[in-house]
C-alpha cells in the first residue's frame, strides 16, 4: 500500500479501514516532521508482522542516500508503530 509516493505499508491491508485511518495519520506526521527537521527525505518503507498477539513494525528510510533502520515490538499496534517512528527520528 502505497501513501504518497514516498511511503510504502506492508502487510498492513489486512487491518480494518478506522485502524488504518489512525496507522496514516500517525506516519503523516511524523514524516511532515521528520522532513521539516532535515532535508532530504526519500523514502519510507513500514514492515508490519503480526505473530501471537504481538505486532512487530520495522521501518527503514532513506535520507539523504542513507538508509536508516529500526523495529519494535508492542501488542498495541499504535504503540510499536509510534516506537518505531520516535526511534527514527532520535536517530536523525
Amino acid at each position: 500500500m502505497e501513501l504518497g509516493g514516498n511511503i510504502s505499508l506492508e502487510n498492513f491491508d489486512s487491518l480494518d479501514h478506522s485502524t488504518l485511518i489512525v496507522i496514516k495519520k500517525i506516519v503523516g506526521n511524523y514524516v511532515k516532521k521528520i522532513s521539516s527537521s532535515s532535508s532530504g527525505f526519500e523514502k519510507l518503507q513500514l514492515t508490519l508482522n503480526n505473530n501471537q498477539e504481538r505486532n512487530e513494525i520495522k521501518a527503514k528510510m532513506t535520507l539523504k542516500g542513507n538508509i536508516h533502520l529500526s523495529e519494535a515490538l508492542d501488542s498495541n499496534l499504535f504503540f510499536a508503530l509510534d516506537n518505531c517512528l520516535s526511534k527514527l527520528q532520535k536517530e536523525i
